[in-house]
């Protein structure tokens, strides 16, 4: 509903503008404004004056020589006469001979006509008589008009304004055309005037400053005080100056205010000249291009957010003004921009009242309905300086609340020691906690949760209920679907609980049973028979005594290996520094009488320098005791097995190697498993020790690794970091 109002709000506000377009383009409503632009582009595009121009002016001082206006004809003859000795190239006699004189008078300026051949006469206009509208021409009497060069209409029709700004180069009056006199005098003279009729409005003149062409005052041209090189080749045009004589015309402020008509005569001849008018476009085009302005600035109210609105209203009224002189100055094109203008200065304030009214409206509604949810009556008595920043502050109020609200809720997720992972409705990565980034990586973009887990390497069970990765983690996988929301749609939860300790206890305590049940209960059973005397085979009581004792024996270095594996992880280590060759030397020597009573030779390569690291001896002498003693144990009489320390770097490398069978083929994958398989022939394993060395190593931050092949013998080399000497 919110929304339907919006678009009537925004068309109703629309056709308001261009009905405002419509009245000011017919009414003229805009038309001081568009004037003064107008004034200002075509004085810009006026080029200097021609001096080929000159204007000979009836000016006060000439009228106090030669008496009051009208001179005598003949005096007009005289200063024809002197203006053709002067070579002038063309004379325009900007005054209207519609009345006859003397004879004698008009004869002797009919005759300087004729005998000039350059001089060319206005013809003038009156109202229609006995008519509502209409002109009637004014025509030079017979006797000039025959002679005469040219006769042209010399019109001036001034704006509503009173202000002249264009002349009628054609004047169409009771079906006939009249060019004006300056375009007859181009035509005549064998060039071609570059304005093209239309049938349009005239078209506006660029007018130079008054004063700016050559002028100089008749009294001087009939005294022959001029000299002729200075009007020789020139179009002269004579025209009245004087105040009193009322051929002074109002023009623009940037024109002088106020020029005669000569003068006026002058620039429309350079401005056909150069064919710089300004022409106006048409009124259709002109109401178009306003309309179009208005409907770019309505679609900036639509689809921009209101500072881009506020800087598009900008650039519009700017880009009018600044399109419209430009075209004006550099293309002669008039674009009147003022309905335009008052129709966006009149839409923005109108649209950001209806918006402000909206938001005022939205938040006291949001207002409204957050404060029961959150439980703050107070939250209404939020002070401001009016009504909109009175509810402004209760809405960030409540909004800060919910803020406050929604970052909670975002810190218990991300704080939460499970992995969550939130997923669009397109099975897509949404939203991800700090666990989840520990498992996969950073944020990742829109990703499924499949690819999620082949990017840690990890699969998934057949069941979807747990998550394996490659590095040994294990996860329980649950999944749930909360009620859909306005914003997401439709949203999956992934919740990854991580149980690799779990699964470990577990296969430990699977493997401990087994141990407990097959390893260690094997030996007691077989000293129970012994003890019983239930052997087969009549075995004497010192056979069945030494079978005895070797079960004891290993039912204790079981027990013993237990203890000290559960030990290790209990207890912590006792850390000092440490000489590893000592070490090395005593784990040999304690080795050497069950060496000799299988005549195997025990080989040392130990350097006679120490090597130091920090370390627990008593831990390390019982690895080292490991390692000797299954070499001893597992190796043929008669062989030779070899301890070396070296330093490698920031390591102490020892090797302990023998040339017994090797590692049963079910320990070689892991042979530091913990309950480990059995070597056939060779009694019980457990891998009880193996597994000791590999958590002692770990616990020194050292590492252990093994070779070992069939009948080759096996090597164990053994890592561990040195203090700095």
């Amino acid at each position: 509903m919110s929304r339907i109002r919006l678009l009537i709000e925004w068309l109703s506000i629309f056709a308001c503008s261009c009905l405002i377009v419509w009245w000011a383009s017919v009414q003229g409503i805009t038309n001081r404004i568009d004037t003064q632009l107008l004034d200002w582009a075509a004085s810009q595009r006026a080029a200097p004056a021609n001096p080929d121009i000159v204007l000979v002016a009836i000016d006060d001082r000439s009228l106090a020589q030669w008496g009051q206006w009208p001179w005598d004809r003949r005096v007009m003859a005289r200063l024809v006469d002197q203006l053709s000795a002067a070579k002038a190239r063309d004379i325009v006699l900007d005054i209207l001979y519609t009345e006859a004189a003397s004879p004698a008078a008009d004869d002797a300026l009919a005759a300087a006509i004729a005998r000039s051949g350059l001089v060319s006469l206005p013809i003038g206009f009156q109202l229609a008589e006995n008519q509502a509208a209409g002109l009637a021409p004014l025509p030079p009497l017979p006797i000039f008009a025959t002679v005469a060069k040219n006769v042209g209409q010399a019109a001036i029709l001034p704006d509503q304004d009173g202000v002249n700004r264009r002349l009628p180069i054609i004047l169409y009056e009771g079906g006939i055309a009249y060019p004006h006199l300056q375009h007859r005098l181009l035509q005549s003279g064998g060039e071609k005037p570059r304005f093209i009729d239309e049938g349009a409005e005239p078209p506006f003149l660029t007018l130079r400053p008054a004063g700016s062409y050559p002028t100089i005052p008749a009294a001087q041209v009939l005294a022959g005080e001029v000299p002729a090189q200075f009007l020789s080749g020139k179009r002269v045009i004579v025209g009245a100056f004087a105040a009193g004589l009322r051929d002074i015309h109002a023009v623009s402020s940037y024109a002088g205010t106020m020029m005669a008509g000569a003068e006026l005569q002058a620039n429309l001849l350079q401005t056909l000249q150069e064919n710089s008018f300004i022409r106006p476009i048409k009124q259709t085009t002109a109401l178009a291009l306003s309309l179009a302005a208005i409907v770019v600035l309505f679609f900036g109210f639509w689809r921009f957010s209101p500072l881009h609105a506020l800087l598009l209203a900008t650039a519009l009224v700017f880009g009018l003004i600044l399109g419209t002189l430009w075209m004006a100055i550099y293309q002669g094109i008039w674009f009147a921009p003022g309905p335009a203008l008052l129709a966006l200065l009149l839409a923005y304030p109108l649209w950001g009242w209806r918006r402000l009214a909206a938001v005022s409206d939205y938040l006291g509604q949001q207002a409204r309905q957050l404060t029961p949810a959150l439980y703050y009556p107070d939250a209404a008595k939020r002070g401001g300086f009016d009504a909109v920043a009175k509810q402004v502050s209760q809405l960030n109020f409540l909004v800060d609340e919910v803020n406050n609200r929604k970052t909670f809720l975002a810190n218990v997720i991300e704080a939460s020691p499970d992995a969550i992972c939130v997923f669009g409705a397109d099975g897509r990565l949404i939203l991800m906690n700090g666990p989840s980034r520990g498992i996969f990586g950073p944020d990742q973009d829109a990703v499924t949760f499949q690819d999620m887990v082949a990017g840690a390497r990890g699969t998934i069970d057949s069941d979807g209920q747990e998550v394996s990765l490659e590095n040994g983690r294990i996860f329980t996988l649950a999944t749930s679907q909360p009620e859909q929301t306005r914003e997401w749609g439709d949203v999956r939860v992934v919740t990854l609980a991580d149980v690799t300790e779990l699964r470990r206890a577990e296969n430990e305590r699977r493997q401990m049973l087994e141990f407990l049940s097959h390893d260690m209960r094997s030996p007691q059973v077989a000293i129970l028979g012994l003890s019983e005397e239930r052997l087969t085979g009549g075995a004497s009581p010192e056979d069945r005594f030494s079978r005895i004792q070797n079960h004891a024996r290993r039912t204790l270095k079981l027990a013993d290996d237990f203890v000290q594996l559960a030990r290790l992880a209990e207890v912590p280590l006792e850390i000092e520094e440490t000489d590893f060759c000592i070490l090395a030397e005593e784990a040999m020597d304690r080795g050497w009488q069950a060496a000799k009573d299988k005549q195997i030779i025990l080989l040392r390569d130990i350097p006679e320098y120490p090597i130091f690291g920090m370390a627990d001896g008593h831990v390390l002498s019982r690895v080292l005791d490991n390692l000797i003693g299954n070499a001893i144990k597992y190796s043929p009489e008669e062989s030779t097995i070899t301890l070396s320390l070296e330093q490698e770097g920031d390591w102490a490398v020892v090797r302990i190697t023998d040339q017994g069978p090797g590692l049963p083929p079910d320990r070689q994958a892991d042979p530091f498993m913990r309950f480990g398989g059995r070597a056939k022939g060779k009694g019980i394993s457990a891998g009880l020790g193996l597994s000791f060395v590999r958590e002692a190593l770990s616990k020194h931050g050292g590492m252990i690794s093994c070779e070992t092949a069939p009948e080759s013998g096996t090597c164990f080399t053994l890592k561990l970091s040195v203090t700095a000497p």
